[in-house]
């Protein structure tokens, strides 16, 4: 079996014979997206091998694909590297993924806030699961992502719906408005899926926000340039308290445990693992404390 590694750049498909013993397990993975690093590192003393002349369907599925290419453009609609097994004649290709190059982190942030039937006002956030600031209080937040074929850059909006049911558990259902097609949403109306209780409320922009160097790596390369910020209440008709409210959540992806911290209950704020969530926090609170 022969197995090659096909990537395009600038219209252009090359090819390379490539051993997969050698390859990251970002390779491994279907449409996945492969760091520059990855890439490079496992390409680069790679030699290019010209195809085998018994190897005439892998011939072929080359001249195809590098004409696709040129018609398309920079990047082809297959993606950026194609890994190819040539096996008894038979052709499959077994790994469709796109080289994803460094570019600034663009993020979207969510502060939610619960008030109980007492009047109590909670907010929920999360202790991070990773550096930087792991062990940490954060605010529930993620990157906003590009879709396979590099056309859609998830809105504000989207991000933080999705990472608040990834990191916490909490659903939130947008009623009327589709924020994948609305770029700029000041507020929308939510159902938010907290344990069996589904209040509704507003889900009202806060700002966008710059990181501070908490957010840079080991490296010192800066992870997030600037954060869009949301922020709610949702109104609860029962008493709670921290632990009951943080029992009705479910933390993952990048979250280790459910944060959640009664501000009523306690005469400081909590100190979150970045500067500038410690800001946004303080600015969710008295937006909420003022337009309530």
């Amino acid at each position: 079996m022969e197995q090659f590694l096909l990537y395009g750049k600038k219209g252009v498909i090359q090819r390379s014979f490539v051993d997969a013993t050698g390859l990251s397990d970002n390779f491994r993975a279907p449409l996945a997206e492969v760091g520059i690093e990855d890439f490079f590192s496992q390409s680069t003393y790679i030699g290019r091998l010209s195809v085998s002349s018994h190897c005439k369907e892998m011939e072929e599925l080359y001249s195809n694909l590098e004409s696709v290419y040129r018609n398309w453009g920079k990047f082809g609609p297959f993606g950026d590297c194609i890994l190819v097994t040539v096996n008894e004649g038979y052709v499959r290709i077994i790994l469709i993924a796109r080289l994803a190059f460094p570019k600034p982190g663009l993020a979207a942030d969510l502060v939610p806030f619960v008030r109980d039937s007492t009047g109590k006002l909670f907010f929920i956030g999360i202790v991070r699961k990773n550096n930087p600031g792991k062990g940490k209080p954060a605010i529930i937040g993620g990157f906003k992502n590009i879709d396979i074929y590099g056309y859609h850059l998830d809105t504000a909006a989207e991000t933080v719906v999705k990472e608040c049911y990834e990191e916490s558990g909490m659903r939130i259902i947008p009623q009327s408005v589709d924020l994948a097609k609305n770029i700029n949403v000041d507020e929308f109306v939510a159902l938010v899926n907290i344990g069996s209780a589904k209040p509704v409320t507003k889900v009202r922009l806060l700002g966008t926000y710059p990181t501070s160097d908490e957010e840079n790596t080991a490296s010192g390369i800066k992870r997030v340039y600037e954060t869009t910020v949301y922020t709610f209440v949702a109104q609860f008709n029962q008493v709670l308290n921290e632990r009951r409210l943080a029992g009705m959540l479910k933390a993952g992806d990048d979250a280790s445990e459910v944060f959640v911290w009664d501000f009523d209950g306690r005469r400081d704020s909590p100190k979150l693992a970045f500067e500038h969530h410690n800001k946004i926090l303080r600015d969710a609170l008295n937006f909420i404390r003022r337009t309530a």
